[in-house]
């Protein structure tokens, strides 16, 4: 059977493609910085490996013992309000340069890497995060060029779902309506690509069981306004006088539309579901953590 090695397996996406990865014909080695909480059910056994990623000696041990056929990287420093311009994004891209070589050198067949839709900004305006992400997939890709590998990496366009960070959009509206409390928003003009994470997951995994070489767009391949979208879990919540687009307006870099191009995932047979169930079924894994 062929060895998947996860990178950031317990974080907001990472957990979801293990998850995925349970139908799949793959051993799964999941990999953390600290150990995870109980995991959900995956409908198969998993080894979880802790393994600091910035410890280069470490990581080269573990890949010279564990021999992978396959690697999806999702760790990053991405979880704080202020992730865009963390330093930490330089070490990353380094750390992962250096967990791509050390892959390929131990038989690595396939990877996948977690990258960013906001590498279609221009570049004069890329956050630190951006160009960190870019970098990164540039390594990993010339890493896996010089052996004759095919690499893939997802432009991620903007994931919600179960287990995102609490600042962000969809999980700060649900939680504020949930405590009856006010959603203060921005004005919500942007155009944005929303994504259930578990979608985001499965076109991952899609693309790691395939040939596909370089980026690809994960996302709907249709967009909404960050207005509608807070509307739209305000309907479902049947709540929306708590709804308030008073807040501080984008900094002015930030683009007023990022929709993806869902074609190439389409064309290996990935759909997504629909923004207003994906919002619904959010809605209820946040109402049954506050009850329980």
């Amino acid at each position: 059977m062929s060895v998947v090695v996860v990178t950031g397996a317990s974080a907001f996406i990472g957990r979801q493609v293990v998850e995925a990865l349970g139908d799949a014909p793959f051993e799964v080695i999941a990999v953390c910085r600290r150990p995870p909480e109980p995991p959900e059910h995956i409908g198969k056994p998993v080894r979880w490996q802790q393994l600091d990623l910035m410890d280069a000696s470490a990581v080269t041990r573990f890949f010279s013992t564990s021999k992978p056929t396959h690697l999806m990287h999702l760790a990053w420093c991405a979880g704080s309000p202020t992730y865009r311009s963390d330093p930490a994004n330089r070490a990353w891209a380094r750390a992962s340069a250096s967990l791509a070589r050390d892959f390929y050198d131990n038989g690595g067949q396939r990877a996948v890497f977690a990258g960013t839709s906001v590498e279609y900004q221009a570049p004069e305006t890329r956050s630190l995060y951006a160009q960190s992400k870019i970098a990164a997939a540039a390594a990993m890709s010339a890493h896996a060029g010089s052996r004759g590998r095919r690499f893939a990496w997802g432009r991620i366009f903007l994931p919600y779902g179960p287990h995102d960070a609490p600042h962000r959009l969809v999980p700060s509206v649900i939680d504020a309506l949930l405590a009856d409390r006010t959603a203060h928003c921005s004005p919500g003009e942007q155009l944005r690509d929303f994504v259930h994470v578990s979608d985001v997951a499965s076109a991952l995994v899609t693309l790691l069981r395939s040939e596909r070489d370089g980026p690809v767009d994960v996302g709907m391949g249709n967009g909404s306004t960050i207005r509608n979208v807070a509307q739209e879990i305000a309907r479902l919540m049947d709540r929306p006088e708590l709804v308030r687009f008073d807040g501080a307006s984008p900094d002015a870099s930030e683009p007023a539309s990022l929709i993806a191009d869902e074609s190439a995932l389409r064309a290996l047979g990935w759909h997504a579901r629909t923004l207003e169930i994906g919002l619904a079924q959010t809605i209820a894994w946040h109402r049954a953590r506050t009850v329980a």
